[in-house]
C-alpha cells in the first residue's frame, strides 16, 4: 500500500480499495460470513479445517487481530496459543473519513505494533497475521466484501493486502470474528488436546451469550457454517408463535435467553408482581443486577434466572439431539454468574431430556478467555501458514 500524501478524499478511497483488490488475486470463488452467497463445504474447509498436527515452535510468533464496530485489538501468540502481549486501540468513529479503509487500517498496524513493542519484538518475528472480521468476507483472497459500521460507500476492501503492505509483506489471513472465537475453543479451550495421542473434542457447539445469542458448530474438527454462512443457533424456535424477536420471527432462543430478554422478562415480571417484593427496579436495569440479585436471594430474581437457564436447556437439549455433539460451550458476558447457573441449566436437561438413550448434559463455561478472538485469528493465521522454502 502506499504511502498517503495530503488529506484523504472518499472518491480516492473507493478508486484505491477497487485497484488494489482487482490486483491481489484473480481468484473468483467468494467465501461470505453472514451474508446470503451460497458457498460450498469443500471452500469452506480450507478456511476452518482442523488444526495442524505439527508440533509448535519456540521461534513462530503470531499476530492475532480483532476488527469492531469501534475497537482495534491486537496480541502477539506464541506457536503454543499463550498471549505474549496484547492491546487495545478506539477506531476512529467521530467522522466518515476515519472509517475508510486506510484510515481503519493505520490503526490496525499502530494497534498491533504497540503489541509488538510490549512484547520487544519486530514484525520480522512474525511468520503470519490473522484478522478476524464481521461482515461478508472472501476468506481466500482476505477482502471484506462489506460490513455494517465500517469502510461507508466502500465494498471489497481487500483487508489482508492493505495490513500485508504495511508491515513489510507479512502474511495476513482473514476469519470471521464469530468463528475465531471457536478456533480459540479448540486449540486452547475445552477442545485442546490433553496429550500426544489424545485428538481432542472434534465435535462441538459454541453458544455466545450476550445481548444477543450466537452459535458455531464444529463438526468432525471442522467449523460447519452451511451453505450461506448463515448458520444462527440463536434463532431456532423454542416456542410456538412465542416472544417477538429482533430477526423478525418469534418464539427464538434468543428471544428467551439472551442479556437483553432477561432484562426484559425482568422489567415485565416486577411491573405485574404484587406478592412478591424484590430489590430489582425497571429503571436502567442490566442481566448484571437480575443475576446479582438472584445470587443475593430475591426470589424474583431467582425464578427469571431459573427461567432463562431452562430456555438455554431446551436449546442445549435441541443441539445434542440433531448434531449427536460431544459437548455445548457456552460463553459471554451472562456465563459471569459461574457455575452455579451452568449447574442450572444441567439440572433441567435432566429434567426435559430422553430416557430412550443415554443422556448428555455436557454443556460447561468456555475456557479460551477473553482473549478468544485474538487466539483464534492467530490460530488462522497457524492453520493457513505456508512457511517459505
Amino acid at each position: 500500500m502506499q504511502r498517503e500524501h495530503g488529506k484523504a478524499n472518499v472518491n480516492n478511497e473507493r478508486t484505491l480499495v477497487s485497484n488494489v483488490s482487482s490486483s491481489t488475486t484473480t481468484a473468483t470463488k467468494t467465501q461470505t460470513t453472514r451474508a446470503t452467497t451460497p458457498t460450498t463445504t469443500r471452500e469452506r474447509i480450507q478456511v476452518t479445517g482442523k488444526i495442524p498436527d505439527d508440533r509448535p515452535r519456540s521461534d513462530r510468533f503470531w499476530m492475532g487481530i480483532d476488527l469492531g464496530a469501534t475497537n482495534a485489538k491486537a496480541a502477539v501468540v506464541s506457536d503454543d496459543g499463550k498471549v505474549l502481549s496484547s492491546h487495545k486501540m478506539q477506531l476512529d468513529t467521530t467522522s466518515k473519513e476515519g472509517l475508510m479503509p486506510r484510515n481503519v487500517v493505520k490503526r490496525l498496524v499502530a494497534c498491533a505494533e504497540a503489541a509488538l513493542e510490549s512484547a520487544k519484538m519486530s514484525w520480522s518475528k512474525i511468520a503470519g497475521i490473522g484478522i478476524g472480521s464481521p461482515g461478508g468476507l472472501d476468506i481466500e483472497r482476505g477482502v471484506v466484501i462489506g460490513v455494517a459500521n465500517l469502510f461507508p460507500g466502500c465494498e471489497n476492501v481487500p483487508l489482508c493486502a492493505m495490513i500485508s503492505d504495511s508491515v513489510g509483506g507479512v502474511p495476513a489471513y482473514l476469519i470471521n470474528d464469530a468463528d475465531a472465537a471457536v478456533l480459540a475453543e479448540m486449540w486452547v479451550g475445552v477442545g485442546r488436546p490433553t496429550s500426544s495421542s489424545d485428538p481432542g473434542i472434534n465435535n462441538m457447539v459454541f453458544l455466545t451469550l450476550g445481548s444477543g445469542i450466537g452459535a458455531g458448530v464444529v463438526v468432525d474438527g471442522k467449523i460447519v457454517s452451511g451453505k450461506g454462512g448463515t448458520i444462527e443457533g440463536g434463532h431456532h424456535i423454542i416456542v410456538a408463535n412465542g416472544r417477538a424477536c429482533t430477526c423478525g420471527s418469534r418464539g427464538c432462543l434468543e428471544a428467551y435467553a439472551s442479556a437483553n430478554s432477561v432484562v426484559r422478562r425482568a422489567k415485565e415480571r416486577v411491573a405485574e408482581s404484587t406478592s412478591k417484593p424484590s430489590v430489582l427496579s425497571t429503571r436502567d436495569l442490566t442481566c448484571k443486577a437480575v443475576f446479582d440479585a438472584a445470587a443475593a436471594g430475591d426470589e424474583l430474581a431467582r425464578e427469571i434466572v431459573d427461567d432463562t437457564a431452562m430456555y438455554l436447556a431446551v436449546g442445549c437439549i435441541n443441539f445434542f439431539r440433531i448434531l449427536d455433539t460431544s459437548v455445548i460451550v457456552l460463553s459471554g458476558g451472562m456465563m459471569s454468574a459461574g457455575r452455579t447457573f451452568v449447574e442450572s441449566i444441567r439440572g433441567h436437561i435432566h429434567k426435559m431430556d430422553w430416557s430412550v438413550l443415554p443422556k448428555n448434559d455436557a454443556v460447561m463455561s468456555s475456557r479460551a478467555g477473553a482473549h478468544a478472538g485474538l487466539i483464534g485469528a492467530a490460530c488462522a493465521a497457524r492453520r493457513n501458514h505456508t512457511p517459505k522454502g
